[in-house]
């Protein structure tokens, strides 16, 4: 297959490969690294749900927490409270590197 392209506008994009959103949900921070990028997210919770671990928002929204992050000293300091939480957004899931409570920031 051959692919011409001009150098004149066209009313189509040219054709790209799929590519895995990097878009945030509504209401969370905004990334376009596909690395991931650092992100504060304020009075959230941590949550257990069977193998799931989520971070939930007070509006009810929640985004995956990543399986190789530190999921369980996140859940255990939290206490199932809110926390200010500071964590990597890939687009995919939140790796959380430190949490702010009662006043102590944590590394995760």
């Amino acid at each position: 297959m051959t692919v011409r392209w001009s150098a004149r506008p066209t009313a189509c994009p040219p054709p790209a490969w799929p590519r895995p959103s990097t878009r945030s949900p509504p209401g969370w921070p905004e990334t376009r690294s596909p690395t991931g990028s650092p992100s504060p997210l304020a009075g959230v919770v941590p949550v257990a749900d069977g193998p799931r671990r989520l971070i939930v928002e007070a509006g009810g929204g929640a985004l995956p927490l990543s399986p190789e992050g530190p999921v369980l000293p996140l859940l255990a300091l939290s206490g199932g409270h809110p926390v200010d939480l500071f964590a990597e957004w890939d687009g995919f899931t939140l790796t959380p590197l430190s949490a702010l409570t009662d006043g102590i920031l944590v590394a995760l």
